[in-house]
């Protein structure tokens, strides 16, 4: 069991994050009374509990890193037929093609039709049989295999480098608030003209700008420019090498 999680959070990391969704379930019942009490020494606990009836309700829901989705709340207890139901009227108008569902290990929860009906809205109830899961090689190799799957529009391959790029966002906007820069320039294989294409390009540096500017101050929006490399991929490697020559001059 402690490999089988060890395994499941290594796949699980693997994911982007805005695309996972996490289904749970929650319930009270009217015999949830205290069992335990407190009086004064020699004298009597008194308590209430319902006589003659008992009722149970159960709350359902999805959670997304946006945060939670599709709440249902119905009396009764949940079974195989209502958790279908919640499935596809409550969950599925959520779902975003790509989106993983991890959902409890009941057996309500895998009753027939609920993984059609997921993956008919193009989410996924189990880890994707992905080619980059399968990816061989050195991390490089790795790297430039994804470049070029972004580029040919795998949708896994994009959501990954988008993430990156809002992240990156986040730096460049630490970055100007602690340096006030008005330039910042990004670098890298991802900007090299004779490895990606212009549109590839342009989607990458529109997330970071877009992230870096939610996060500034007003007046530095207007006057900061982020700006691709010119030189593409040698440009940290023709920079250091700049850097020495002046500190030795």
């Amino acid at each position: 069991m402690v490999e089988k999680r060890a395994t499941w959070h290594k796949q699980i990391a693997k994911e982007p994050a805005t695309r996972l969704g996490f289904v749970d379930e929650s319930g009270a019942n009217t015999k949830m009374t205290r069992l335990r009490g407190r009086a004064l020494e020699g004298q009597r606990v008194v308590g209430r509990i319902p006589q003659g009836h008992y009722q149970t309700t159960t709350l359902i829901a999805g959670v997304h890193l946006q945060g939670p989705c599709a709440p249902w709340l119905f009396e009764g207890a949940m079974d195989g037929e209502m958790f279908l139901a919640w499935v596809v009227q409550g969950l599925v108008p959520t779902l975003r093609k790509g989106d993983l569902v991890i959902r409890d290990n009941l057996a309500t929860h895998k009753v027939q039709g609920v993984a059609e009906a997921i993956e008919q809205a193009g989410a996924r109830l189990s880890y994707p049989d992905h080619e980059l899961a399968k990816a061989t090689g050195t991390a490089r190799e790795k790297a430039l295999s994804l470049r070029g799957r972004a580029q040919k529009g795998d949708p896994l391959a994009l959501e990954i480098f988008d993430f990156r790029a809002r992240a990156l966002g986040l730096h460049v906007a630490n970055l100007t608030l602690a340096l006030d820069a008005s330039i910042v320039i990004i670098g890298g294989g991802l900007m090299d003209p004779e490895a990606t294409s212009t549109e590839f390009r342009e989607r990458y540096l529109g997330l970071i700008k877009k992230s870096a500017l939610d996060y500034v101050w007003p007046s530095q929006r207007g006057g900061i420019k982020i700006v691709p490399a010119a030189l593409g991929d040698l440009s940290q490697a023709i920079g250091a090498a700049l850097l020495s020559l002046y500190q030795s001059a």
